[in-house]
């Protein structure tokens, strides 16, 4: 069984404070409450954003860094959706959804890279 360190442990609870807030958001639209569920979302998408700099490695590999930058525009992404949040257009929910496609490419392609 694979061990996780203290910033893997920091990756998820920041990702699990993403998503729970996206759903609280959802729930409590047009609310009073609504704009907890946006401050919630952006200290945990900055805090994701961070965990995932600490995350970073090296690597001399171009393929690994192109990887690591679509990475960044998927952080950008999740910072993005936090501001249409606050603004309160509906535009957020493409930009996560974007944010989200890129995670789950490099999520695929970064451990076939890895092992070369």
């Amino acid at each position: 069984m694979k061990k996780y360190g203290f910033k893997q442990y920091l990756y998820l609870v920041f990702g699990f404070i993403v998503v729970a807030s996206t759903v609280a958001y959802i729930v409590l639209w047009k609310t009073p409450y609504e704009q907890i569920a946006v401050y919630s979302y952006a200290v945990g998408a900055v805090g994701f954003v961070v965990a995932r700099a600490l995350n970073l490695t090296v690597g001399a590999d171009k393929r690994i860094r192109r990887l690591r930058n679509i990475q960044l525009l998927a952080s950008l992404l999740v910072l993005g959706a936090g501001y249409l949040m606050w603004k309160g257009s509906n535009a957020w929910a493409v930009a996560l959804f974007l944010a989200a496609a890129f995670d789950l490419i490099v999520a695929y392609r970064m451990p076939k890279e890895e092992e070369k």
